[in-house]
């Protein structure tokens, strides 16, 4: 059956309007004609795209003016003229001028004002709570916030995600250090940005928004094309398991696999029809592993910089505005949902595949893109057999060399230096200094090594501004030491240890929530201690604990040593008086082990009270231990504990480092 006769116009030059280029020469097998500012590297020396270039046609008033001229030329073409915007710029200005151009033009999008909406991210986190989607914990930064001159207080722990309200505004804002979007480490880099960005010419707001832990695999990517009736036709979800590093490219796609999830596209497709949607829309969401959910960051009314992997898996998306203008057969047609079928699926690639290899976090889901590297089941945007000739094979070699030097330079800096260092485990100490250092030694003691690369890889939080644990258990109104512990298990479960250590015994107390942010084990310091009194005292029975008051009065070892079918012995208030002398004032303020105190108070536990084995659950009382051993009386160290069990875990996991 032969195709009705029609004209597509593109409007921009980059990789979009090339993989639309692509996608419609698949299809039909004729260049498309496009209309652009300037010629970007993606539409040079090819056959598929007729690129025509206009001084200023990238704002109006120039713009409109220009496109009137266009309409003349097309005015008296028979066939349906289908003009496509690729640019968020220009899509906005076709909706804007819709009215105007739609006696000669089919423009696939929504009106200008459900466009405004939808572009500000203000207004768009608004629809997002009114249609039940989650969208990350966000705070709007206002220009009047800014030039008060008041400290602008934000409500999340760094780092945090900032980046502009108005997209289209920012891409004319020029300063040192601007991005796309922005990880904000620290409330140096925070001020930064802002005075920067308003003086530099941003009027609109900025959003600032908690940060969702977790790599680029934690991103997913869906494509949605509405019909003229607003009901979705097709969707198509990708899972980006790489992004761009390049200051002005974050957020940019690299390789995305397949993905199907029929929540996620119920949920997109009864908002989109909801809101009446019409034409191309694009959404990028993370995963959040703290509450199990997608959160949307954004809708770009348009394809995709990397929506070509939906052609790639077979959803040509060039097909879909043709079928609904020039063919009209979408009407009454069911959904079409994607990647539902694994043998089809094929990997999409804006980078070499070397670079995808080296750089793409080491998971389950990086195997199955290798595995399709392997089977050949991948492709690109821009590597395009039929459109291939000696100055754009040149073209091509120059942009994968280009990618290989962005990924060299900027990947360490803006998406995580963990990357360079796998297998490895992570200590949330601080609680104290002296105390973790303790740890650190004992464990780099034990560690059987003959050279610097036989020893553990480890990341060290040493947290030492976390409040006070036992005066907060003791007295819920004082600082809560919970909140920043959160944070901390939060942003280092990003960088995927392969399990936390917590040596703080107090901070046991908040255990459970702490475990339960983060998707690896966290070594439970209490229950070793107790596991080790049947390996090292098999006849005990009476168990003896010396600790803080707050370990006391939160009985986390308790639970243990009862569980276990010991009798738990607390101490009595004068031993517990000379324990808290020796936390407090001696080691937390002087750092000085009293060993005569020390071994004062461990003797009356075992002698007076009739322990059969006392537990140091204190890691200052361990560092006692260490400075002052008692060998003589029988003592279970939590942290030499914590240490061994440490060591036998991250021996198995770095085994092969």
């Amino acid at each position: 059956m032969s195709v009705p006769a029609f004209t597509p116009i593109l409007l921009g030059s980059d990789f979009n309007v090339y993989g639309m280029a692509r996608s419609f020469y698949e299809l039909y097998h004729k260049p498309v004609k496009a209309f652009a500012e300037i010629e970007l590297a993606p539409t040079r020396f090819t056959k598929i795209v007729d690129l025509e270039l206009i001084n200023g046609f990238s704002e109006d008033p120039v713009w409109i003016n220009e496109m009137r001229k266009i309409k003349k030329r097309y005015a008296d073409h028979e066939e349906p003229v289908i003009l496509i915007g690729c640019g968020d710029g220009y899509a906005e200005l076709i909706a804007k001028h819709k009215d105007e151009l739609s006696d000669v033009f089919i423009c696939p999008y929504v009106d200008y004002d459900l466009l405004k909406h939808l572009n500000n991210k203000e207004r768009f986190y608004e629809m997002c709570d009114k249609y039940d989607l989650p969208y990350p914990k966000t705070k709007i930064i206002t220009k009047t916030d800014h030039d008060s001159g008041d400290k602008i207080e934000q409500p999340f722990q760094y780092p945090v995600a900032l980046k502009p309200a108005n997209s289209v505004e920012w891409l004319d804002v020029h300063f040192e250090g601007r991005k796309k979007a922005f990880r904000i480490k620290d409330r140096e880099e925070f001020d930064y940005v802002l005075k920067q960005a308003y003086a530099n010419g941003y009027k609109s707001d900025f959003i600032l928004q908690d940060f969702i832990p977790g790599d680029d695999s934690h991103m997913r990517v869906l494509n949605a094309y509405v019909d003229k009736d607003h009901k979705v036709k097709m969707m198509c979800m990708g899972h980006p398991l790489l992004e761009d590093p390049a200051p002005s490219a974050i957020g940019n796609y690299v390789a995305i696999l397949p993905d199907f999830n029929q929540d996620i596209y119920d949920r997109i497709k009864n908002f989109l029809e909801a809101i009446n949607y019409t034409g191309y829309a694009n959404f990028d969401m993370k995963y959040d592993t703290r509450d199990n959910t997608y959160k949307l960051f954004e809708i770009n009314l348009r394809q995709g910089r990397s929506s070509f992997f939906v052609t790639l898996d077979g959803y040509n998306l060039a097909d879909w505005v043709v079928k609904d203008y020039v063919k009209d057969s979408l009407k009454g047609q069911e959904t079409v949902y994607g990647n539902k079928d694994e043998e089809q699926h094929a990997l999409w690639l804006g980078v070499p595949a070397k670079v995808f290899k080296k750089y793409a976090k080491d998971n389950e889901d990086k195997q199955k893109a290798l595995e399709l590297i392997k089977a050949g089941r991948y492709g690109t945007t821009f590597e395009y057999s039929k459109d291939m000739n000696i100055r754009r094979w040149l073209l091509i070699k120059w942009m994968n060399h280009n990618y290989v030097k962005n990924f060299n330079r900027y990947f360490k800096e803006n998406k995580g230096w963990s990357k360079l260092m796998k297998n490895f485990f992570t200590i949330i100490g601080g609680m104290g200094t002296m105390a973790t250092e303790s740890y650190i030694h004992q464990l780099n003691l034990r560690t059987p090594a003959n050279n610097d690369q036989e020893y553990l890889n480890y990341i060290l939080v040493n947290h030492a501004t976390v409040p006070d644990r036992t005066a907060y258990i003791l007295d819920n109104s004082k600082p809560n030491p919970k909140i920043p512990l959160l944070e901390d298990f939060k942003q280092q479960a990003s960088l995927k240890p392969d399990f936390f250590t917590l040596p703080c015994n107090t901070a046991h107390y908040f255990y459970d929530e702490l475990q339960a942010v983060v998707d690896v084990p966290v070594l439970h310091m209490p229950r070793l201690a107790v596991e080790q009194i049947k390996k090292d005292y098999p006849n005990a029975k009476r168990v003896g604990i010396v600790a803080t008051n707050g370990t006391l009065h939160d009985g986390v070892y308790d639970k243990e040593i009862l569980d276990a079918g010991y009798e738990l012995v607390k101490p009595t208030a004068e031993i517990q008086a000379k324990t808290m002398e020796l936390i407090y004032d001696d080691i937390k303020e002087k750092d000085y082990v009293d060993g005569k105190l020390f071994y004062e108070l461990v003797e009356d536990m075992v002698k007076d009270e009739k322990c059969d084995a006392v537990i140091l659950g204190c890691t200052e009382l361990s560092l006692a231990q260490e400075r002052e051993p008692i060998t003589d009386l029988p003592i279970i160290d939590s942290q030499s504990v914590l240490v061994d069990k440490t060591l036998e875990l991250a021996l198995k996991t770095q085994k092969n480092k």
